[in-house]
């Protein structure tokens, strides 16, 4: 199995499922949208907000069944695209919109980014499929983005969702041989108390 494709974890799994049976829903989606004065800089947000979503390899990541198991399939190359958008004051509703669409989860990546220049603001909008992004992962990305945007720039994740799903899908001889032991053979009932 090549490094870049593993197995997706128990957690995916449903998320993963319910996305085969229904591509077409949005309930997956993820959206997000930032307001910043009108003094910061539309392209200096976008290139923080590029610094960040590159130190995060699982997003740029996408969905393949390979001989009947769901598999994650990881970018070569994680290069970010955040595109900067100039619009009128009147056409940032249309906009926002417009910008939460369905993710076709078998090509990544797996997330939107674009920034809304317009006269009264400048917006981030930001979009991620659940499954590779879930509300821990919120206060990670906004507090890696304030921080790019002030200069301070992210370095890569030390340990990733990959890191993850290769110890859930590990040998777990060695935890079964302990549990065998310690349990002697097997459980039998208990006369535990049911709640009151």
């Amino acid at each position: 199995m090549s490094k870049r494709m593993f197995p997706i974890t128990c957690e995916q799994q449903g998320v993963y499922f319910d996305c085969i049976i229904d591509p077409e829903n949005l309930r997956y989606n993820n959206p997000k949208i930032i307001s910043f004065p009108v003094s910061f800089a539309p392209e200096d947000v976008a290139e923080a907000v590029c610094s960040v979503l590159e130190c995060h390899p699982v997003l740029f990541s996408h969905f393949e069944d390979r001989d009947g198991s769901p598999m994650q399939v990881y970018a070569d190359e994680c290069k970010a695209v955040v595109e900067v958008l100039n619009v009128g004051d009147d056409d940032i509703e249309t906009v926002k919109q417009n910008f939460i669409r369905v993710f076709d989860i078998s090509c990544g990546p797996l997330y939107r980014a674009q920034v809304l220049a317009a006269p009264s603001c400048v917006s981030l909008l930001l979009d991620f499929h659940h499954l590779v992004y879930d509300g821990a992962s919120l206060n990670i990305l906004m507090n890696e983005i304030c921080a790019a945007i002030e200069g301070t720039y992210p370095s890569a994740e030390p340990h990733s969702y990959r890191d993850f799903s290769d110890a859930q899908h590990a040998d777990k001889t060695d935890h079964k041989a302990y549990f065998d032991k310690m349990l002697g053979g097997g459980v039998t009932s208990t006369s535990l108390p049911s709640d009151l």
